[in-house]
């Protein structure tokens, strides 16, 4: 009897061991006027070769625009989750299995990409008359509503049932990537920071405590957040380094309140980007 409860905790240790982590990947791209050709094909080309190249077996992907329209005209441009797509055939021997799998997954991928370009570019003209403001605030509320927080187990014993029936144990974790200038610009004026660099941090976090008397924060609890693109408005001038300065001191506040980990925030953050998709991709 003694030996049979020894064995309980490795017998829980091995029916619960196979625990999948899988990524949601949203991410935000800046569509307002302002977004020169040369910017715009950076940002399509870090959703291309950085996000895309490096998704995992059971990712997901989600693509919304930032501008006038971010609310009332709130779409997912692009969406794709790898989870639901099978990549096994029946001729598969068992010896190599896994790495055909991993061969049709790379291919998905590469079609995928192919596709991109093309999406994004239709769907910019469609939203041609919505270039006019920057409204990230209200673009970030909306992706927030595409969080996934699913897991397909609650206690231990749900692990344990899943493995006795062959499936494999996972949960979700959220990463929201912002490919924009990060100077919001709303159609109705609240959030404008062409005027931020004249503000001190007393009146920036005043501002936030208006964003919060809106309920304007969304709950992005445990979500990584990745800023790829912030600077200055064009034509600035001496202000710009303050500019960016209060601009970054807001969304740093923002995302605190809002229960996020603000991972990196830069021009150029492609690096950190690439490096957090790649330590979590599983094939």
């Amino acid at each position: 009897m003694k030996k049979h409860i020894l064995l309980l905790p490795l017998l829980i240790l091995l029916l619960t061991g196979c625990q999948t982590t899988r990524q949601n990947y949203i991410a935000l791209i800046d569509n307002s006027k302002s977004v020169s050709q040369e910017t715009w094909d950076k940002y399509v080309g870090l959703v291309t070769n950085t996000i895309l190249q490096n998704m995992g077996r059971f990712d997901s992907f989600t693509l919304l625009f930032i501008d006038e329209c971010s609310m009332t005209k709130s779409e997912r441009v692009y969406f794709l989750n790898l989870a639901d797509i099978d990549f096994s055939l029946k001729g598969d021997g068992m010896n190599n299995a896994k790495d055909s799998m991993a061969v049709r997954l790379r291919d998905t991928i590469k079609a995928n990409i192919n596709r991109v370009y093309q999406i994004l570019k239709q769907k910019r003209e469609e939203r041609a008359n919505c270039g006019n403001y920057t409204d990230i605030v209200n673009a970030i509320s909306e992706a927030s509503k595409l969080l996934n927080r699913e897991e397909n187990y609650k206690s231990t014993w749900d692990m344990i049932r899943n493995s006795f029936n062959g499936t494999e144990n996972y949960n979700y974790k959220n990463s929201v990537i912002l490919l924009s200038d990060m100077v919001n610009e709303d159609k109705g004026g609240l959030m404008n920071f062409r005027r931020i660099a004249d503000y001190s941090d007393e009146q920036i976090l005043t501002k936030i405590s208006q964003l919060e008397k809106s309920n304007k924060f969304p709950n992005l609890t445990d979500c990584k957040i990745f800023v790829y693109g912030a600077t200055s408005t064009l034509n600035f001038g001496a202000k710009a380094n303050l500019q960016i300065e209060n601009t970054k001191f807001f969304w740093s506040n923002y995302f605190k309140k809002c229960g996020a980990d603000l991972v990196a925030y830069s021009y150029d953050t492609e690096r950190e980007i690439a490096a957090h998709i790649s330590s979590e991709r599983h094939y």
